[in-house]
């Protein structure tokens, strides 16, 4: 029996989509492919189906085409690839890359696929999220991957979670705001519960929420376990909890990080690019003389616990 003709056109249009994606995959970044990808928004912002792709990373995702920022990625084969070139370039051998607000792993799976040696810690309350993160941990090689469906801030406790629009909108309740209750723990008391000594590259991507998630690693943090930090700096979500730009960065210039911006791939780099005051991902990473002096008081409590 043949397929209706709406239901024909359907197939056939999802059939070129996945041609497009294909060149536009083999592309460098920035040669027009988010741009056609705006223009496709409305076509599937109501019903847009459940898509399976293989991306420019080698990681293979289920992504729901009626989402935005999951359609650009189906398009382009690629999610936020400076932000990810540049953690899969910053992990060492054998490495641990922590993903906190990590969505459906977008940039879990990424990293992953592209340094299998690497362990992939990822953090995400919202309970649609954390089971699309487990369905595309199924679909690849995740055996260095695990997932904790609990939120991360200040203290202890718990807290209410609230699904955007699309799914990586979905933020710890503001003032006003209810959602669905979900437990909370400090990265600090975490890492202890666990034995973690040191993490390689932190990704932070909260909405707003990053403050609070560094507070509650003020002893990682101080003591210089935390290597590099790529953090969302996102001025009205900051606001919206109290904070602003200034207030995060001088939050972590006290423990000797300091701001750099995440270098441009592919065609842009011919572009211009902002300024650290206006960038939407800032990496973070410890001045040179505050780690030696963290490394030099670390020195005597090594060996007094090595006796």
């Amino acid at each position: 029996m043949m397929k209706p003709a709406p239901c024909r056109r359907r197939a056939l249009e999802l059939s070129a989509l996945t041609l497009v994606s294909r060149l536009f995959g083999v592309l460098p970044p920035g040669c027009g492919q988010g741009t056609v990808a705006l223009a496709l928004q409305r076509r599937y912002e109501r019903d847009g189906p459940l898509r399976t792709q293989r991306m420019a990373t080698g990681a293979l995702l289920e992504l729901d085409l009626a989402e935005p920022q999951q359609l650009t990625a189906y398009l382009t084969r690629r999610y936020q690839h400076d932000l990810v070139a540049l953690i899969i370039e910053l992990l060492p051998r054998r490495g641990l890359f922590v993903d906190v607000g990590a969505n459906i792993g977008l940039v879990s799976f990424s990293v992953g696929a592209s340094r299998p040696d690497v362990s992939v810690l990822a953090f995400e309350p919202e309970p649609e999220n954390a089971a699309r993160w487990l369905r595309n941990a199924a679909l690849n090689d995740a055996r260095r991957s695990r997932l904790e469906t609990i939120a991360l801030g200040a203290a202890v406790g718990s807290a209410e979670i609230v699904r955007g629009s699309e799914s990586g909108q979905s933020r710890i309740a503001t003032k006003g705001e209810h959602g669905i209750r979900v437990p909370v723990d400090t990265l600090d008391a975490y890492s202890d519960r666990l034995g973690l000594q040191s993490i390689d590259v932190l990704k932070i991507d909260v909405e707003g929420y990053e403050p609070h998630v560094f507070q509650g690693a003020s002893r990682l943090l101080r003591e210089g376990r935390i290597e590099t930090i790529v953090c969302e700096v996102n001025e009205p979500l900051l606001r919206r909890r109290g904070f602003t730009r200034l207030d995060l960065t001088s939050l972590l210039a006290q423990y000797g990080y300091v701001p750099h911006l995440v270098p441009p791939t592919g065609a842009r780099k011919l572009r211009t690019q902002p300024g650290l005051e206006d960038a939407g991902d800032v990496v973070f990473t410890q001045r040179a003389d505050h780690r030696a002096a963290v490394d030099e008081a670390e020195r005597p409590r090594r060996h007094e616990s090595s006796i």
